[in-house]
């Protein structure tokens, strides 16, 4: 294969006519190389086995063969046998114009389908999962979710399009709970849910980072947080938080059991750099 300084590729298909015509004059150039200086190429693999070996029992005659694929030799043929005003010719502002058959590039052909492979695959993966994915959040909902603890009845996920999943949560009286009717905290106490849920029920086990860990929840539903979703929600959870969410004199007591490290980001702004100290605002671990 032949680059340039800059790494383009030179016998890569592309996409462009321009792309295309430079694709195929550098194969040409390559194959009039090869037919002009084949005694160079055969001196440089030339050995006393390899001379017996090509020569005699093997693959008489010793000769050097290029094979460009049926594709190739289709779009080679159509240039030879076609004149050049009619395979090549400049068209107004739009440029260049190739008349050839499209020059495949399995490469880019692949990557144009992936994005697509890939939303189906985690479709499927999904609703292989939905009956789990379904029971746990409802069983943290009503863990969590103060304002609606013990009453969340079902929670449906559903897919629109066979594609994007959504989901709904219904009060055990049957009326669904509308998402947006939710307040800010509720809101954000359902999306750390369904963070919990994924992690849970998914293939590989990643640490999980939150930051600002208290955002806009109230009181009752900060202990509830504290209490029952942090000490459980991954194998390694790291909090960014500050001393007004998590406070020194009461929420940092029900969470240090299971707290490993704790660092104190001090900022100088005389000195224009940041000091780390081993505590959280002045409690260590072991305090």
């Amino acid at each position: 294969s032949l680059q340039t300084d800059r790494g383009t590729l030179l016998h890569a298909p592309g996409r462009t006519a321009e792309e295309q015509l430079r694709f195929a004059v550098f194969i040409v150039e390559t194959l009039k190389g090869v037919l002009r200086h084949n005694g160079l190429l055969k001196a440089s693999i030339m050995s006393a086995t390899n001379e017996h070996r090509l020569g005699a029992n093997e693959a008489p005659p010793a000769i050097i063969s290029s094979f460009l694929g049926k594709q190739f030799e289709e779009l080679l043929d159509h240039i030879s046998e076609n004149d050049t005003k009619d395979v090549l010719r400049m068209k107004g502002k739009q440029g260049l114009q190739l008349d050839i058959p499209q020059i495949p590039d399995p490469q880019y052909d692949m990557l144009c389908k992936l994005p697509g492979f890939f939303k189906t695959l985690s479709a499927k993966l999904l609703a292989a999962k939905r009956k789990s994915i379904e029971q746990m959040m409802k069983e943290q909902l009503n863990l969590n979710l103060v304002v609606y603890a013990g009453v969340i009845g079902r929670v449906d996920l559903s897919s629109e399009n066979g594609e994007e999943m959504n989901f709904k949560i219904y009060h055990q009286n049957g009326n669904e709970i509308y998402l947006s009717q939710l307040n800010a905290g509720a809101k954000q106490t359902v999306m750390q849910v369904l963070l919990k849920v994924l992690y849970e029920l998914g293939d590989y086990n990643p640490p999980v980072m939150i930051d600002t860990v208290m955002g806009v929840l109230d009181k009752e539903s900060r202990e509830v947080i504290l209490e029952h979703y942090f000490p459980d929600l991954a194998h390694q959870t790291i909090l960014l938080s500050t001393d007004t969410e998590i406070t020194t004199e009461r929420d940092f007591k029900k969470i240090a059991p299971f707290v490993a490290k704790t660092y104190t980001l001090h900022r100088n702004k005389e000195a224009q750099c940041t000091n780390i100290t081993d505590d959280y605002f002045g409690i260590t671990i072991n305090d």
